[in-house]
């Protein structure tokens, strides 16, 4: 069994000790876009995550919809080449947005 970890809000957010802890025990570990959009959570802080806890059990959202926030699809796209800029391989990013989401509605 597989369930999200979700990870939008740095005040709610679950160190890595924590996050490893879950995924541990069957979790895997959402970021969404909307946390780095608005200047929450730097997407280097994203990488840094994504690193320790490995990309096999995490998986990207946009979490956008707001009014003043872009399309999913301008956000994802965005978030993706953000990920790319800081070292994020382009198979990891699909595995995380790709497989680990296709994991959950199996």
């Amino acid at each position: 069994m597989w369930f999200s970890l979700t990870l939008n809000n740095p005040a709610d957010s679950y160190n890595i000790e924590q996050q490893l802890q879950c995924v541990r025990m069957g979790a895997g570990v959402e970021h969404s876009y909307f946390a780095t959009l608005k200047n929450r959570t730097p997407i280097e802080e994203i990488k840094r995550q994504i690193d320790a806890v490995g990309f096999k059990n995490v998986f990207l959202t946009t979490d956008v919809g707001q009014v003043d926030s872009p399309y999913a699809d301008v956000a994802m796209q965005e978030y993706i080449e953000r990920l790319e800029l800081v070292g994020v391989t382009e198979s990891a990013i699909e595995y995380m947005i790709k497989d680990n989401p296709e994991m959950l509605i199996r």
